[in-house]
């Protein structure tokens, strides 16, 4: 079964939430603290008093793929939407998860998320993009955070909530049963948090990203480099992988060296982007 998460402590999560719920004739059935379970014969939705980044819970449910639908907030105060992996690549787990640790992907599905972002007749300037992997919840079960926002005024517009709720169902309802195409499945490495190289080969030769760890996180906060993660990105990327991409104007020449020779070490092409 796939299921669909919205919090009832976020306001755009719980704007989708009303949507689909009304929309899709879906019915509460069940369910126990902290989340509340509802159902319309296709997929299960689920309603938790708990942030997102702490649905741990949802490891118990034995579902096939979750679907998570949050509120983004930007200090840049650009209006965007997003789509990411969950994961904590250092030492710290301030929101969620637990340290050096990432959750499974769900890559060809996300990319399929994301380049239905563009189907939005949203205004010019609204951003459509991947984010870095980050935060919790941290999951065995395939899974993904579709987002909107950035301002406060954005994260309560209503508009912005049905439009991607009801792409978001649409999607998932399409690709229920299948997996979308992909080129290849790979993870990215290098960039910013929002990988404008790699969102851009999504989009123009369907390549499907699984976790992407930014330049910033391929250290520690105290320095120490963490190119142990790329083990952790390769085994939970949810599909097999063909290949790493490397952002190459997003790490310098050292990081570089070093992000290579790992990656032959784990016997995994990589290629330039």
């Amino acid at each position: 079964m796939i299921g669909i998460i919205c919090s009832s402590v976020d306001i755009a999560s719980m704007n989708m939430f009303g949507f689909i719920s009304n929309e899709y004739d879906f019915e509460e059935n069940g369910g126990e603290k902290p989340y509340r379970r509802f159902t319309n014969g296709e997929v299960d939705l689920y309603l938790t008093d708990l942030p997102l980044i702490e649905a741990d819970f949802v490891d118990d449910l034995c579902m096939d793929r979750a679907y998570f639908l949050s509120k983004h907030k930007s200090s840049s105060g650009k209006v965007s939407f997003t789509t990411h992996s969950t994961g904590n690549w250092g030492k710290g787990a301030l929101f969620g998860g637990k340290p050096r640790k990432l959750s499974v992907a769900a890559p060809s599905y996300m990319r399929s998320i994301l380049q239905s972002l563009f189907s939005l007749g949203l205004d010019h300037g609204v951003e459509r993009t991947y984010e870095a992997t980050h935060h919790g919840p941290l999951l065995r079960t395939p899974s993904l955070f579709i987002e909107f926002g950035g301002p406060e005024s954005a994260i309560e517009d209503k508009g912005f909530a049905k439009a991607l709720g009801k792409l978001a169902y649409s999607k998932i309802i399409n690709d229920i049963d299948s997996i979308p195409d992909a080129s290849k499945v790979v993870f990215g490495i290098g960039g910013s948090h929002y990988p404008e190289r790699f969102t851009k080969l999504a989009l123009e030769k369907d390549y499907a990203f699984s976790h992407i760890m930014p330049k910033h996180a391929t250290a520690d906060e105290d320095g120490e480099e963490n190119l142990i993660m790329l083990e952790e990105a390769a085994a939970k990327s949810g599909e097999e992988l063909d290949s790493c991409v490397i952002d190459w104007k997003g790490l310098n020449s050292e990081m570089r060296g070093k992000v290579i020779k790992c990656l032959e070490e784990m016997g995994l092409d990589y290629e330039k982007a």
